[in-house]
């Protein structure tokens, strides 16, 4: 048996509108995979969805939140919490009583990436959302239980792999911004502090004085400001809501997995066979929001 005695009487999903989703799909959406289940079943499965993907956003609010209560876990579902939360920071003492507190955080970040992703898998594509949480399962399995050598076989160059979404990801922006303020996208639609440091870069790069309103300087901002554009409350609502999930799920996916890779390539750091996999898939999850 599991000794539950150090956790906590229950664990949460973010208050909002994450728990209104949750309780849509458990007593209100009868194409829903989990119509009829239990919240544990999303939380479970949503927890394992984030592992695999290594996917965490922190918990903003948890007081009204969906509340799943520890008796109702098997002692296999803690286990496996145990096991992720292990493996996730590389320390049995994370199960100490002491360390309770970031248990139970770590656990429900989890959790929280892990719900977006999987609505996004159910509501964010179009057909039967129990055929596609089917198909989005086996294509894990396909992806992640292959052998080193089938991998090695069909290698990329994470390099111009990386190039050729980045390329993508600027074309996808400009269009949908052009899209609302046509020419005057860049000046009208791009942070300005954004601007200044692109103006800056491309100065130092090419010895010359540019106009900070030039929409060319899309190719002198730094990744990460890419999510600043798109989080951006009237570009996000007028144009990128429509193709994202959420803006969290963009931001785990840019900022944190395909960034964390990109880094290591710029300062030609070995890239592992894990680290090559999930810079596919989630290159792929953000460029099949690019055609939505």
């Amino acid at each position: 048996m599991v000794n539950r005695n150090e956790l906590p009487r229950e664990f949460s999903f973010e208050a909002g509108e994450k728990t209104i989703n949750v309780r849509k799909m458990v007593n209100e959406d009868k194409l829903s995979p989990f119509y009829k289940k239990t919240m544990k079943d999303v939380f479970m499965y949503s927890l394992t969805l984030a592992y695999s993907e290594d996917t965490q956003i922190q918990v903003e609010r948890k007081t009204g939140g969906a509340v799943v209560p520890t008796r109702v876990f098997t002692d296999l579902d803690i286990s496996l919490m145990k096991s992720i939360a292990i493996a996730s920071t590389n320390d049995v003492n994370i199960l100490l009583p002491e360390n309770k507190t970031e248990f139970v955080n770590l656990i429900e970040e989890y959790v929280n990436g892990g719900f977006n992703l999987l609505y996004y898998q159910i509501y964010g594509r179009t057909g039967d959302p129990v055929d596609l949480l089917e198909e989005e399962i086996r294509n894990y399995y396909e992806q992640n239980y292959v052998s080193e050598g089938s991998i090695k076989s069909r290698i990329i160059n994470p390099r111009d792999y990386l190039e050729e979404f980045e390329n993508d990801l600027r074309q996808f922006i400009k269009q949908g911004l052009m899209d609302v303020s046509n020419n005057l996208w860049w000046k009208q639609r791009i942070p300005g502090s954004i601007k200044k440091e692109a103006k800056k870069r491309k100065e130092t790069n090419e010895g010359i004085e540019v106009n900070q309103n030039d929409p060319d300087l899309i190719y002198y901002i730094d990744f990460s400001e890419y999510f600043e554009i798109i989080k951006q409350t009237n570009n996000w609502d007028e144009v990128f809501k429509s193709h994202f999930p959420t803006k969290n799920w963009v931001e785990a996916k840019l900022n944190i997995d395909i960034k964390r890779v990109r880094n290591n390539v710029a300062h030609n750091r070995p890239i592992s066979l894990d680290d090559e996999k999930k810079l596919i898939r989630s290159i792929n999850d953000l460029k099949e929001c690019f055609s939505i």
